[in-house]
């Protein structure tokens, strides 16, 4: 929890949102019903560790992203492509 709420602090480039957010708030979110899709990413060269977060709430067949960044650490690597599509197939 103390990794996601530090991206959502710190991560300028890819946030859709820049909602910046405590472990507190985060962990009122999550009891509320908001559901979060953290994102670990490694290659060949080793892990980079926590790099993204994606929360968001499921209302029938829509699912409604509040937030949703990714570390510049890893973009340009196929790593945003993956992470909206598994939010799709969710």
């Amino acid at each position: 929890m103390a990794r996601i709420a530090q991206l959502t602090q710190r991560t300028n480039q890819m946030n859709c949102t820049t909602r910046r957010r405590t472990e507190t708030e985060l962990e009122a979110l999550l009891r509320g019903g908001v559901e979060c899709l953290a994102v670990e990413v490694s290659d060949r060269f080793g892990g980079y560790g926590l790099t993204g977060v994606a929360l968001y709430e499921r209302a029938g067949d829509v699912l409604r992203v509040d937030t949703l960044l990714l570390s510049c650490r890893v973009l340009g690597r196929g790593v945003e492509h993956k992470v909206v599509a598994e939010l799709g197939r969710l």
